[in-house]
């Protein structure tokens, strides 16, 4: 069993446009989604390709802010509400089973009514010779963004190869400048070094003439490769700019592109205070983002969540997903920078060893408490709260498992697809026989179509197919 904590965070707060002064949301199908690394699309690129991802191509972050996880309890009737699971279950990679501790985000934001902040917008865009081929899906990318924009936004796009350019300066997006700001983006041609410094920093130059006006959000939105070589080339000259902005709460939403990407970089800034980051793999991937998820990216509901869980003396942190960092011994302190809108139930999870014993908690036994805090947007103090955390297996689980939620089972199949894919990965590049890790795949390949089927959850088949791809790719020794 376990109990959910319902935070309040006050419309005002929030910086929303509610339908009254003072309203609440009742019951809605939205929810939250950490920030960071939003999916595995470079991953799923290369192997759908033929090949085999290494292992810092892809994050399991990523993976599980593709899915909607959501847990059961009371429906959410407040901004953001903020649930636990928990779960016992095997891992593919290893011969033992793990805890599962689910910090589960909802919200009660009716998607019939809500409507974003405006926006104060820099679209800062990698021109240089390596996006050549890549030049026609950033424009079309451009030209869905340019169709969510309304008279109130104001937008200022940069372009950069060696140098930087302001192909237009800060101005609202009116009816009558569409067409020419549309001409002037179908114009962009690929060529020369790759000086993303100079270009983010004339991005967000344009951006603090207009920053910090009420009711409107500040963001920098990047499309690009991640292979700057020339000005900075690496994450410690890129991360002080970047959270410098983000103290002023400009925020960052990377876009990345292209076979010669460079994951890493974009993960490593996605991370910081108001930024995210996707991969654009395909057309069907740049229209679900920009026309689905467009005024949820941008839409932060809480920053700086920060959780303090004492376990109980049975269990310890194994690993720790979609969370900055999880440190401590018999505690842990778990830090979230940024929690956004999404149409995603998102979840942070912590994978647990059970002890010497190796047993798992007994139903409804307490597995541990948790106090929590976090920032509102444009709000002055904090909001806390505590938990407890108590162990419930009514969801049944695979192999002889068993989960307090659908929502956790489901976390729990992702993350052993995510170990299998890293360590399957990992053999390829560096041992031999690279075809070691396969039975790893297979295995969570038959959890994830097992898993399928018994949450009636057609969203893991795609999972499934991606697992037997890999697998042929590298019995193929692509």
């Amino acid at each position: 069993m376990k109990r959910a904590i319902r935070t309040l965070v006050t419309v005002a707060a929030a910086g929303l446009l509610w339908p009254g002064c003072g309203s609440v949301y009742q019951a809605a199908d939205l929810g939250a989604s950490p920030g960071g690394v939003q999916d595995i699309g470079y991953a799923r690129l290369i192997i759908e390709s033929g090949g085999v991802p290494r292992v810092g191509d892809f994050e399991i972050d990523g993976l599980l802010n593709e899915h909607d996880m959501p847990l059961e309890g009371e429906p959410c009737d407040r901004i953001l509400c903020l649930d636990t699971g928990f779960g016992v279950g095997p891992v593919v990679t290893g011969d033992l089973d793990y805890g599962f501790l689910q910090i589960g985000f909802d919200s009660g934001i009716d998607p019939s009514e809500f409507t974003r902040d405006d926006l104060n917008l820099a679209v800062v865009i990698d021109t240089s010779g390596s996006m050549s081929d890549e030049l026609d899906d950033i424009v079309t990318a451009l030209h869905h963004l340019l169709d969510q924009l309304t008279p109130r936004d104001r937008l200022a796009i940069v372009t950069y190869d060696s140098r930087a350019r302001m192909l237009l300066e800060p101005t609202l997006v009116s009816d009558a400048q569409m067409n020419e700001i549309e001409r002037a983006i179908d114009r962009i041609e690929a060529g020369g070094s790759t000086n993303m410094e100079e270009g983010m920093a004339m991005g967000y130059e344009a951006l603090t003439a207009y920053a910090g006006a009420p009711g409107v959000s500040d963001r920098l939105m990047l499309f690009t490769d991640v292979q700057p070589n020339v000005g900075a080339t690496d994450s410690e000259a890129f991360l002080p700019m970047v959270e410098a902005y983000a103290s002023m709460d400009i925020g960052l939403t990377l876009f990345g592109i292209g076979f010669e990407f460079g994951p890493e970089l974009a993960a490593e800034l996605s991370q910081v205070r108001g930024a995210n980051y996707f991969f654009l793999d395909s057309e069907e991937r740049i229209a679900e983002v920009f026309d689905q998820d467009f005024d949820y990216m941008v839409t932060p509901l809480a920053y700086d969540l920060y959780l303090h869980i004492a376990l109980n003396d049975q269990l310890s942190v194994a690993g720790a997903y979609n969370v900055q960092s999880a440190d401590g011994n018999g505690y842990v302190e778990v830090e979230i920078a940024t929690l956004f809108l999404s149409r995603n139930h998102g979840a942070s999870v912590l994978q647990l060893s059970l002890g010497d014993t190796l047993e798992r908690p007994a139903e409804g036994s307490l597995v541990g408490s948790a106090f929590f805090s976090y920032q509102e947007p444009d709000a002055a103090g904090e909001v806390t709260s505590d938990i407890e955390i108590r162990a419930g297996y009514q969801a049944g689980g695979y192999d002889g498992g068993g989960f307090s939620d659908a929502g956790t089972r489901k976390a729990a199949a992702l993350i052993n697809e995510g170990l299998a894919m890293k360590e399957a990965c990992r053999i390829y590049w560096e041992d031999v026989p690279q075809d070691a890790g396969v039975p790893y795949l297979q295995a969570a390949a038959d959890m994830l179509a097992s898993e399928a089927a018994a949450l009636e959850d057609p969203d893991l088949l795609p999972e499934v197919d991606l697992l037997n791809q890999l697998i042929e790719n590298i019995e193929n020794g692509s």
